[in-house]
């Protein structure tokens, strides 16, 4: 009786330690504020002084996305890669305006994510200057509740 409650127990711990599949569609969900950004170039994260110039952002789960940035607004749908690690917009307005989709363009997967409960940081990937350095810039976003 007392080994089987040990092995139970050592069950259980070893159980807890393994780390399951977190599911980054739940995390993702919700409304969103910037409150900084460093670009490719940037040795440190740059806080958001304006308060135009600060991305807002709804990600239903629906998949619908509705975001404000430079008083400016936008929707559309988010969409996930197959393993989750990246992630990409495609519109369907653009301050109220319906905008037509591209569909070979909309479903590229560029934004690689960084997700806590709390914070969400994406990074766009690209290639700058005139010798194509590879890079990302980097946008930190809390939740809002």
């Amino acid at each position: 009786m007392k080994t089987t409650i040990i092995l139970i127990l050592v069950s259980v711990f070893l159980l807890s330690l393994q780390t399951g599949k977190v599911d980054k569609k739940n995390l993702m969900v919700g409304h969103w504020k910037e409150f900084g950004y460093k670009f490719h170039n940037d040795t440190m994260m740059k806080s958001v002084s304006e308060e135009c110039a600060l991305k807002t952002m709804t990600l239903g789960n629906d998949w619908t996305y509705e975001e404000k940035m430079y008083c400016l607004t936008s929707s559309g749908k988010w969409f996930f890669n197959k393993d989750q690690t990246k992630f990409d917009f495609s519109l369907g307005t653009f301050n109220g305006a319906k905008i037509s989709s591209f569909t070979d363009t909309t479903k590229t997967n560029n934004i690689i994510i960084k997700l806590t409960q709390d914070t969400l940081i994406y990074g766009s990937e690209g290639y700058y200057g005139e010798k194509g350095i590879y890079g990302h810039d980097d946008y930190y976003f809390v939740r809002q509740k």
